[in-house]
């Protein structure tokens, strides 16, 4: 167990209570009022048409996709840099997830990702849709990517996992594109206990995909089915946890902004190292605080500062490891910069979790300074 863990949920009692109230209610299966409620709350909070919740940010990834009538053999592009869930919900419809390289936020780039589209297009190969992933709760440019997507007529979907709560150019994370996926996990800035949501732009393209999470049930007395459908539903027990915990994400928030600031204010220009912040049109959730080495100063490995922060009960992370570098998707399409691997070599994410206090920050930033003093070539 880690002194200063990653990412950890932080429950409240009312919380607790709304999970209490839905069990003595007898509302156990995903049928409760309670999933319904959370589903109007959460479209209120992101002023969207409706949203649908779900058993995981993955099955809201893959409904999303369904809904871009992605299928067999075609081609959708994923930032190689994000969590394997984003190109396997691409994988699980038979489409090929194309590799596109990242910025300098590890957010889709856009102008690699033109370069794929026009490469592509004149192959004869066009693709069906593009996933941009908000890294770390910092949302993708949008304002750059869209009209690019709508040039080529590739349909958006985005991957909002990690940044429920994220602005940019004035709008809420989740509701770009035809779809937006959101996660509930553990780690996540609210958690459900495991869960997701759609969210959509449209009430009848949220009424098929609530269709096809509740296994495509038709709406008569037996059971009768007119196409796939899949067990994607909420519980009702996690549903009201949601609608508890959204009701204070405005706070989770702003605590997870203010433990960054202070690990900017601690490490910002000290021993190569610096903290990404936003820019000026944009206001992430910061879910997770980014340390950036610098690769041309003579520090530690990445391994090496999470073994030796691990040692003292700090638990920093990798960044994602590029999926161009995953066995598993080895063989797919890739258009790429450097930019992905210069990443995963040069940052580190540091415990992150709203209520870590001034001085549990300062001393996370003094043991980070310490393994950092010892120096070694970065690899």
């Amino acid at each position: 167990m880690f002194r200063f863990p990653n990412s950890v949920p932080v429950i409240s009692e009312r919380d607790v209570q709304a999970a209490v109230e839905t069990l003595r209610s007898g509302w156990l299966a995903p049928a409760g009022p309670q999933v319904r409620q959370f589903e109007n709350d959460l479209a209120h909070f992101l002023s969207s048409q409706d949203a649908v919740a779900v058993s995981s940010g993955t099955a809201a990834l893959h409904l999303a996709l369904r809904l871009a009538a992605v299928g067999s053999g075609d081609l959708v592009v994923v930032p190689t840099v994000t969590f394997a869930a984003t190109a396997f919900a691409v994988q699980y419809l038979g489409a090929v997830p194309v590799l596109v390289d990242v910025d300098e936020d590890l957010n889709l780039d856009p102008a690699t990702l033109e370069t794929a589209l026009c490469t592509l297009s004149k192959r004869g190969t066009p693709l069906k849709a593009c996933v941009p992933v908000d890294m770390y709760g910092y949302p993708a440019n949008y304002k750059e990517i869209t009209p690019i997507l709508e040039h080529y007529k590739v349909t958006l979907v985005q991957d909002a996992a990690e940044s429920l709560g994220s602005l940019r150019d004035g709008f809420q994370a989740g509701t770009q594109g035809i779809a937006g996926a959101i996660s509930f996990n553990g780690n996540k800035i609210m958690t459900t206990g495991g869960g997701g949501a759609v969210s959509l732009r449209d009430h009848e393209d949220a009424v098929l995909v609530r269709k096809w999470c509740n296994q495509s049930r038709e709406s008569v007395k037996w059971y009768q089915h007119h196409e796939l459908g899949y067990n994607y539903r909420m519980s009702s027990v996690s549903a009201a946890i949601g609608s508890s915990q959204l009701a204070s994400l405005p706070t989770k928030i702003a605590g997870r902004r203010r433990v960054r600031s202070q690990y900017a204010e601690n490490l910002n220009g000290k021993a190569g190292l610096k903290v990404p912040m936003d820019a000026t049109n944009v206001t992430s959730n910061a879910w997770l605080t980014r340390v950036q080495l610098d690769t041309h100063a003579s520090l530690p490995s990445i391994s090496s500062l999470i073994q030796g922060l691990a040692d003292f009960g700090v638990e920093a992370r990798y960044s994602w490891k590029p999926l161009h570098r995953q066995p598993h998707f080895a063989d797919c399409p890739a258009f790429l910069t450097g930019a992905a691997d210069a990443s995963f070599a040069s940052n580190l994410l540091m415990p992150s979790t709203e209520i870590l206090t001034v001085e549990d920050i300062e001393c996370i930033s003094d043991l980070l300074l310490k393994q950092v003093s010892k120096g070694s070539p970065l690899n």
